[in-house]
Formats: C-alpha cells, sequence, structure tokens
C-alpha cells in the first residue's frame, strides 16, 4: 500500500496493477505491462514503489509515471528476484536467488545470503531477521547475518515467514510445525495442529491491530486469537480456536497464498487485508472479523428410556 492509500499488485507475465481508492471500491487498472516478468512489489515509506522481476542480472525496478526503470542488475546471467522488505531505517532489502541486496540511501550492498524467503524486525525497532532453507538468521552491527539460536543453544531452523509480535517477540511461520513464537529471550515455543492450529506448513503469518493473528497456508487462511495463542505459547492455554477460511468461504479450490513472496499481504485504511494468492487477490475484512464461541441450541427431537 502506497503511502498516499493507493494499492499496488504485480502480476506474472500481466505486469502492475494499481488501484487508487480501494475504500471507496475504485477497480484496479494496468499502469505498466513491460516485458519483464514482475514478481514482487513494494512502496516504501518515503512513497517510492519498487518492483522485482526475471530478466539478465536478476533485476531491480522503480515505477515512476507508470513506467518501470531499472535501477540495479548483477552480471549477465538470467535469473530473478523476489520478496522485499523496508526495515525500521530505511534500508529496502531485495531477496535474490544467489544473494540478498540491501539499498541503503542510495548505496547498493551486496550479501551472500541466497534464496531468503522472509524477512521481520521487532516492533519498535530491533536486529533484522531473515530465514531461508538454512534457517533463522539476523543480522549483526557490522552488517553480516548469522544464525539464530534458541535459548538452549541450537538454531532455529524450519522457518518460512516471520512477522512481529505487540509482546515483542516474533511469529514465525514455520514448514511442517505451525507457528512458532521467538521471545525476546531466545526462548522458542511451537503452536501446531495439536494446539489447535489448522495447517502444518504456514506460509504467511501477520498479527493485525484488532488482536488477531492471520496465518496462510495450503488450506486457506486462518484466524486465531493473538493473545490466545501467546498463552498457548506460555504453558497458560492448551489449544487456540481457529476459523478457517477456505473454499467454503469464497476463495477458489487448490488455491494457497503466494509463499517466496513478501510483501505477503497488504491492509488498508477500511480494514481489510489483502492476500496474493495464486489464483488472483483475495481479502477479508479484519476490522469486521468476529469471534462467537457460544455454543449452539440444542432442540431434542427424539428420546429413548
Amino acid at each position: 500500500v502506497h503511502s498516499q492509500g493507493r494499492l499496488w499488485v504485480t502480476s506474472q507475465e500481466k505486469g502492475v496493477f494499481r488501484c487508487d481508492a480501494p475504500e471507496r471500491g475504485d477497480p484496479f487498472r494496468l499502469v505498466n505491462h513491460d516485458p519483464e516478468i514482475f514478481e514482487a512489489i513494494l512502496a516504501d515509506r518515503a512513497g517510492r514503489v519498487w518492483a522485482t522481476g526475471m530478466g539478465p542480472g536478476q533485476p531491480v525496478f522503480r515505477l515512476e509515471e507508470g513506467a518501470a526503470r531499472v535501477v540495479h542488475r548483477q552480471g549477465d546471467a538470467v535469473g530473478s528476484r523476489g520478496g522485499m522488505f523496508e526495515d525500521s531505517r530505511g534500508r529496502v532489502w531485495f531477496a535474490g536467488r544467489s544473494d540478498l541486496l540491501c539499498q541503503d540511501h542510495g548505496r547498493w550492498i551486496r550479501h551472500e545470503v541466497p534464496r531468503v524467503s522472509g524477512f521481520g524486525q521487532p516492533i519498535g525497532g530491533g536486529g533484522l531477521l531473515a530465514c531461508n532453507s538454512g534457517g533463522l538468521m539476523e543480522e549483526t552491527r557490522d552488517g553480516a547475518f548469522v544464525p539464530v539460536h534458541d535459548a538452549h543453544g541450537r538454531p532455529v531452523q524450519d522457518i518460512g515467514c516471520i512477522a512481529p509480535s505487540t509482546d515483542g517477540g516474533m511469529w514465525l511461520g514455520t514448514v511442517g510445525r505451525g507457528v512458532a513464537l521467538l521471545g525476546r529471550d531466545r526462548s522458542i515455543q511451537w503452536i501446531g495442529v495439536g494446539e489447535g492450529i489448522p495447517m502444518d506448513t504456514v506460509t504467511l503469518v501477520h498479527e493485525d491491530g484488532f488482536g488477531w493473528l492471520w496465518l496462510g497456508g495450503d488450506r486457506g487462511i486462518a484466524r486465531v486469537s493473538a493473545e490466545a495463542a501467546r498463552r498457548v505459547a506460555a504453558g497458560q492455554l492448551r489449544r487456540v480456536h481457529a476459523r478457517l477460511f477456505d473454499a467454503g468461504d469464497g476463495l477458489p479450490v487448490y488455491w494457497h497464498v503466494v509463499f517466496a513472496r513478501q510483501p505477503k499481504l497488504a491492509t488498508t485504511a477500511d480494514g481489510r487485508l489483502w492476500f496474493p494468492t495464486t489464483h488472483g487477490l483475495a481479502w477479508l475484512w479484519a476490522s469486521r472479523a468476529e469471534q462467537n464461541l457460544r455454543a449452539p441450541r440444542v432442540l431434542p427431537t427424539m428420546a429413548s428410556f
């Protein structure tokens, strides 16, 4: 979402679309259809619009007045860059197949960190976290990325996505183990199917401003109480109650939230969450979400003695 409230969407082979006022129901219109194959798009806090795509040198683009201008290439080999993230210092990060790029206020810095699938940072700042198939990593003060170890000294692995928790910790979407909560003390607690999470592999995790934790995966989009999830992680509650949104709620059959591209969702001023999926764009009303835990009334129709 742009600083002016515009919603930007990129589609492979179809170009870049923009909706100027999603809260008014304005339509999406095509603003760029270059031959490059776009992978992801991000509007930073300064109002700049970045895009990544397939092409020689794993290109990075800037969108200006609808035109996509290449602002960085790395070599001549054809490849692609995927997810992007803006950190608390205004740096913009670009994941690639063989490296990780940082645009630091005009300087391009390259890190030997391949195939990053997710970025995250605690609320209020703190160390930048990233994850790939090798596990969870943290940026050090000298700019290097080192593995993150839990409170017992074990590396944190099987992580696919990252998001901040309002208690200062970090939510981790895992590959095969549900969701996890990484505490500020580096303690880590896993919340899986046995604790009420409706999917083993979580490809999207996001805590909104209304107290909900949203999870995405191949079964659909799930919503749980973020506070309940934190209580499960603390051992104060056995299970969370999850509301699963799937084909019965209007999502296409055989779809899933796009895994390897960040940003993985956008929020608009009217309280909607927008999700990129393999079958198009989906949205839900986060601001109107309600949780009904009241048991239904039972009407006996037959009795035997």
